[in-house]
């Protein structure tokens, strides 16, 4: 697991990127990564429209990726998503 402690551009893009972390704050530990993972999951159903992107230079491959893309932690999402269901 990739933690955020100091954390350059590799290491961000292995934590948004590659290991799928909600944010970088979540790789921290699992607990934070849930919550993190419900606030991202809140916004995004109150604000469909609202895209958080982040963008990663590592390398010089300039990698745009958008935290909140219900794609990229599906099963992250999904499992916060029946909590936040009326």
């Amino acid at each position: 697991m990739t933690v955020p402690y100091n954390a350059d551009i590799t290491k961000l893009y292995n934590i948004y990127g590659l290991d799928s972390f909600a944010s970088a704050l979540g790789a921290a530990n699992p607990e934070e990564d849930f919550v993190e993972a419900y606030a991202i999951q809140a916004v995004t159903e109150s604000s469909p429209q609202f895209k958080l992107r982040l963008t990663i230079d590592p390398k010089g491959a300039r990698t745009v990726i958008t935290v909140n893309d219900p794609d990229r932690n599906s099963n992250k999402f999904g499992c916060v998503h029946d909590l936040l269901a009326p």
